[in-house]
């Protein structure tokens, strides 16, 4: 087995002395970081077992003045921050009754006992600070195969955590496992998801969106019809083969409504599908007038998934320059000017920007008297 990069860290050799100085002599690396470790990639995420109770680990902490966050000590768990990197430690346990998200536990000192509550065997290996391995349920095995497999019974498993299910595809589309082997178990517990929180659920999903594989096995298995009524896996496969962004991806798959009144987004996040939203029915050229170059190529890919239109990726935009027309050249008490003005830069965009000025306003009275004698009649 290959040295463990993360033992080597100064945080790591301070925090394993400190948790020693206070008699807690074998704490384990585990979960992510040793998955990804075995996968040949990195990661800023370390968690590490402890045959402790976390009041002691955070006794110790204090003793040696070392800074710690979040501590849950019903949940046996803390923060630890040493120099620039953090940790996140939690005490071995049993859970012996699980609400969801929430679990009656009890303290462990059984590292297997510890491994047996977890989801996944690819999440459920340990490495020593000596660097020994430790694998209960054969994960390596898995991650090399490409599989995720629960650990034990998996309607249990489900049972105690229903976020599970969607850990499941999203760590089937991390490993590219396209068996579904689960796909009956999983049908029969979908209404299990409409108990967790947007918050939990979307986290999930958007560690999922890119998987065109993994979005249609949750669709098949009515996963994601459990999120939402107003969802189209046609739209969404339309750009599957498209390179694009994950927000994209999620405004082909639900409606604007879903994602801007039911998901808690970024703020950026929802300004940028408001103007989805808003240019949808707009020319692929005002789009590129009013914002730029990749924002008319990425509201073409939002079209094709939601309107079916196809896209000219041989498509050249025209820099039109600056609309004649502004509001000092309207006649006096011109009735609905901002409107009529911008009906008449659409007009003059979408004829590539050749009309003139007198043009521009020639088209904008017109507009304004057809408006005023609809309104008389």
């Amino acid at each position: 087995m290959p040295q463990f990069y993360f033992l080597n860290f100064e945080e790591t050799k301070v925090l394993f002395k400190i948790l020693k100085s206070g008699g807690i002599k074998d704490a384990r690396f585990v979960g992510g970081c040793v998955r990804d470790f075995l996968l040949g990639k990195t990661t800023n995420d370390f968690d590490i077992a402890v045959n402790a109770p976390i009041k002691h680990v955070i006794e110790i902490l204090k003793k040696n003045n070392v800074k710690y966050l979040k501590p849950r000590v019903k949940y046996g768990f803390v923060i630890v921050v040493i120099g620039k990197k953090s940790f996140d430690l939690t005490s071995l346990r049993t859970d012996v009754q699980c609400y969801g998200r929430h679990c009656d536990i009890e303290p462990s000192s059984d590292y297997i006992e510890d491994a047996k509550r977890r989801d996944f065997t690819i999440n459920a290996m340990y490495v020593s600070k000596e660097g020994d391995f430790f694998d209960y349920f054969q994960g390596e095995d898995d991650l090399k195969n490409r599989k995720v497999t629960f650990i034990g019974n998996p309607i249990d498993r489900i049972m105690e955590d229903a976020l599970r299910i969607l850990r499941y595809y999203r760590f089937c589309a991390y490993l590219g496992d396209y068996s579904h082997s689960y796909s009956e178990i999983l049908q029969k517990a979908a209404h299990l998801v409409n108990n967790l929180s947007i918050e939990r659920l979307q986290n999930e999903l958007l560690k999922t969106i890119y998987s065109n594989i993994i979005i249609n096995m949750m669709y098949h298995d009515g996963i994601l019809q459990r999120l939402s009524e107003d969802i189209s896996i046609d739209s969404f496969n339309r750009i599957k083969d498209i390179e694009t962004t994950d927000i994209i991806r999620l405004c082909s798959l639900f409606s604007f409504e879903f994602i801007l009144n039911v998901l808690k987004l970024k703020k950026t996040q929802k300004q940028l599908i408001l103007e989805y939203k808003k240019f949808l029915h707009e020319s692929l050229e005002y789009c590129f007038y009013k914002n730029g170059e990749q924002f008319a190529q990425d509201i073409a890919i939002v079209k094709l998934a939601k309107l079916n239109i196809p896209i000219d990726f041989n498509k050249n935009f025209k820099d039109v320059g600056k609309f004649p027309l502004s509001y000092q050249n309207l006649p006096k008490n011109f009735k609905n000017a901002s409107k009529i003005l911008q009906k008449c830069e659409k007009w003059w965009v979408n004829n590539k920007g050749i009309n003139s000025k007198e043009e521009c306003l020639n088209y904008a009275v017109n507009i304004s008297n057809e408006t005023d004698s609809i309104s008389k009649t």
